[in-house]
Protein backbone atom coordinates (compact mmCIF):
# COMPACT_ATOMS: atom_id res chain seq x y z
CA UNK A 1 0.00 0.00 0.00
CA UNK A 2 1.28 3.22 -0.87
CA UNK A 3 1.00 6.30 0.97
CA UNK A 4 2.31 9.84 1.65
CA UNK A 5 5.51 10.46 3.61
CA UNK A 6 5.69 13.79 5.19
CA UNK A 7 8.45 15.27 7.08
CA UNK A 8 8.18 18.56 9.11
CA UNK A 9 11.53 20.41 10.18
CA UNK A 10 12.85 23.53 11.82
CA UNK A 11 14.98 25.08 8.78
CA UNK A 12 16.84 28.34 9.36
CA UNK A 13 16.29 31.27 6.78
CA UNK A 14 19.86 31.44 6.01
CA UNK A 15 19.67 27.40 4.83
CA UNK A 16 16.18 27.17 3.52
CA UNK A 17 16.91 27.30 -0.45
CA UNK A 18 20.20 24.80 0.10
CA UNK A 19 17.62 22.53 1.96
CA UNK A 20 14.91 23.36 -0.22
CA UNK A 21 16.75 22.44 -3.75
CA UNK A 22 18.50 19.63 -1.74
CA UNK A 23 14.50 17.82 -0.94
CA UNK A 24 13.36 18.39 -4.26
CA UNK A 25 16.22 16.66 -5.59
CA UNK A 26 15.40 13.90 -3.74
CA UNK A 27 11.97 13.72 -4.75
CA UNK A 28 9.96 15.40 -2.23
CA UNK A 29 7.43 18.22 -2.79
CA UNK A 30 7.06 21.49 -0.95
CA UNK A 31 3.69 21.76 0.26
CA UNK A 32 3.25 23.88 3.18
CA UNK A 33 5.29 26.50 4.84
CA UNK A 34 4.90 28.04 8.44
CA UNK A 35 5.33 31.25 9.75
CA UNK A 36 5.75 32.63 12.90
CA UNK A 37 6.24 36.09 15.03
CA UNK A 38 6.41 37.34 18.26
CA UNK A 39 2.86 38.94 19.47
CA UNK A 40 2.77 42.73 19.81
CA UNK A 41 2.25 43.78 23.38
CA UNK A 42 3.82 40.42 25.10
CA UNK A 43 -0.08 39.42 25.48
CA UNK A 44 0.09 35.64 25.64
CA UNK A 45 -2.99 33.85 24.58
CA UNK A 46 -5.03 31.29 26.74
CA UNK A 47 -2.31 28.17 26.87
CA UNK A 48 -4.23 25.57 28.75
CA UNK A 49 -6.99 23.70 27.31
CA UNK A 50 -10.63 24.04 28.22
CA UNK A 51 -11.55 21.40 31.04
CA UNK A 52 -14.01 18.97 29.69
CA UNK A 53 -17.36 20.34 30.50
CA UNK A 54 -16.59 23.54 30.26
CA UNK A 55 -16.38 25.72 27.85
CA UNK A 56 -15.49 29.29 26.77
CA UNK A 57 -18.45 31.45 27.15
CA UNK A 58 -19.93 33.81 24.32
CA UNK A 59 -18.36 37.14 25.60
CA UNK A 60 -15.00 35.41 25.46
CA UNK A 61 -14.17 36.41 29.50
CA UNK A 62 -15.09 33.20 31.22
CA UNK A 63 -15.87 29.58 31.07
CA UNK A 64 -19.38 28.19 31.13
CA UNK A 65 -20.83 24.62 31.67
CA UNK A 66 -21.17 22.29 28.31
CA UNK A 67 -24.36 20.81 28.54
CA UNK A 68 -23.12 17.40 26.53
CA UNK A 69 -20.20 17.21 27.90
CA UNK A 70 -21.55 17.52 31.76
CA UNK A 71 -24.05 14.84 30.82
CA UNK A 72 -21.00 12.38 29.64
CA UNK A 73 -19.44 13.35 33.14
CA UNK A 74 -22.59 12.70 34.56
CA UNK A 75 -23.43 9.22 33.27
CA UNK A 76 -19.99 8.82 33.72
CA UNK A 77 -20.01 8.94 37.48
CA UNK A 78 -22.90 6.90 37.63
CA UNK A 79 -21.21 4.68 35.62
CA UNK A 80 -18.25 4.15 38.33
CA UNK A 81 -20.43 4.43 41.10
CA UNK A 82 -22.08 0.85 39.66
CA UNK A 83 -18.10 -0.28 39.38
CA UNK A 84 -18.25 -0.19 35.57
CA UNK A 85 -14.70 -1.21 33.89
CA UNK A 86 -13.52 1.32 32.01
CA UNK A 87 -14.04 -0.56 28.37
CA UNK A 88 -18.01 -0.65 29.51
CA UNK A 89 -18.09 2.71 30.25
CA UNK A 90 -16.95 3.91 26.62
CA UNK A 91 -18.86 0.93 25.02
CA UNK A 92 -22.04 2.76 26.64
CA UNK A 93 -20.70 5.94 26.14
CA UNK A 94 -20.34 5.33 22.27
CA UNK A 95 -23.91 3.40 22.30
CA UNK A 96 -25.67 6.70 23.09
CA UNK A 97 -23.83 8.04 20.77
CA UNK A 98 -21.55 10.42 22.98
CA UNK A 99 -18.36 11.49 21.10
CA UNK A 100 -14.76 12.81 22.31
CA UNK A 101 -14.03 16.20 21.54
CA UNK A 102 -11.93 15.16 19.01
CA UNK A 103 -15.26 13.43 17.34
CA UNK A 104 -13.58 10.03 17.64
CA UNK A 105 -15.42 7.22 19.93
CA UNK A 106 -15.08 6.71 23.49
CA UNK A 107 -11.91 4.77 24.07
CA UNK A 108 -11.05 2.75 27.77
CA UNK A 109 -8.23 5.30 27.77
CA UNK A 110 -10.22 7.97 26.67
CA UNK A 111 -12.31 7.40 29.83
CA UNK A 112 -9.02 7.12 32.09
CA UNK A 113 -8.30 10.58 31.00
CA UNK A 114 -11.53 12.39 31.78
CA UNK A 115 -11.07 10.59 35.66
CA UNK A 116 -9.50 13.57 36.90
CA UNK A 117 -11.62 16.12 35.50
CA UNK A 118 -14.94 13.47 37.14
CA UNK A 119 -12.86 13.82 40.41
CA UNK A 120 -13.12 17.90 39.88
CA UNK A 121 -16.62 18.19 38.59
CA UNK A 122 -18.20 15.74 41.42
CA UNK A 123 -19.31 18.19 43.51
CA UNK A 124 -21.35 19.81 41.16
CA UNK A 125 -22.71 16.57 39.72
CA UNK A 126 -23.78 15.36 42.91
CA UNK A 127 -25.64 19.06 43.94
CA UNK A 128 -27.84 18.47 40.65
CA UNK A 129 -31.50 18.40 41.10
CA UNK A 130 -31.46 14.92 38.98
CA UNK A 131 -28.45 13.44 40.94
CA UNK A 132 -30.88 11.86 43.43
CA UNK A 133 -33.06 10.42 41.19
CA UNK A 134 -30.00 8.78 39.15
CA UNK A 135 -28.33 7.94 42.33
CA UNK A 136 -31.28 5.14 43.09
CA UNK A 137 -31.86 4.13 39.29
CA UNK A 138 -27.83 3.50 39.60
CA UNK A 139 -28.64 1.63 43.36
CA UNK A 140 -30.93 -0.34 42.03
CA UNK A 141 -28.99 -1.72 39.15
CA UNK A 142 -26.21 -2.83 41.83
CA UNK A 143 -28.67 -4.59 43.76
CA UNK A 144 -30.11 -6.43 41.06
Amino acid sequence: MSGVERVRESVSPELAQEIIRDRTEAGWRLVALEWERDREGGEQGHLEPVPYGLRVASDCRHLEADPEEFEVLTEVAQLVIQESRLPQISDALNSKGHRMRNGEKWTPSGVFELLPRLIDSSPRIFSTVDWPMRRRVTANRRTV
